[in-house]
């Protein structure tokens, strides 16, 4: 089978809602076009894989799976690779799937690499939110918290952050 109709095979099962035959064959598909696909290529296909299993609020998802393409991605070309929206999907995805250490290191090396993006209040407020209740970490928490009710302009979060350090 062509590596295009494997893909396909691969395609038409997730959109049947077969998620594990889908995932099956999309192993198989991934671990073909690693040793054919330029880099570029291959971290594209794989992207397109990632984002198609990521949590959202209906439809087929795995987020295990999910990361399991996003790690993939960061062992074939480093975390250079995730641009913006790719990052903040990789750490909503993990939030979801309540891996929530891992979430906030992503969300934390978002901050350093998009500080200026239109996701960085609620990255902030939600590494607040993990560091406070989950992680039982206030200290961080507060950190965030504080950093939020500095911003300008005023946003949602920055109220949210306000409120989060009253309690």
């Amino acid at each position: 089978i062509e590596d295009r109709a494997l893909k396909n095979i691969a395609v038409n099962f997730y959109k049947e809602a077969n998620a594990e035959l889908s995932q099956n064959v999309y192993d198989i598909y991934i671990e073909r076009i690693a040793r054919t696909f330029t880099k570029e290529k291959f971290i594209q296909e794989l992207e397109e894989i990632a984002r198609a299993f990521a949590y959202k609020d209906s439809g087929v998802h795995d987020m295990l799976y999910a990361e399991k393409i996003f790690k993939r991605i960061e062992q074939s070309a480093g975390k250079e690779a995730f641009n913006e929206e790719l990052m903040y999907l990789r750490g909503f995805n993990l939030e979801k799937s309540k891996s929530y250490a891992q979430a906030r290191d992503i969300y934390v090396d978002f901050l350093k690499k998009y500080p200026r993006s239109r996701h960085a209040h609620q990255v902030i407020y939600k590494a607040g939110v993990i560091s406070t209740y989950i992680l039982r970490d206030s200290k961080t928490g507060r950190v965030y918290f504080e950093q939020l009710a500095q911003t300008t302009p005023v946003s949602t979060y920055s109220l949210a952050g306000l409120y989060q350090l009253g309690l």
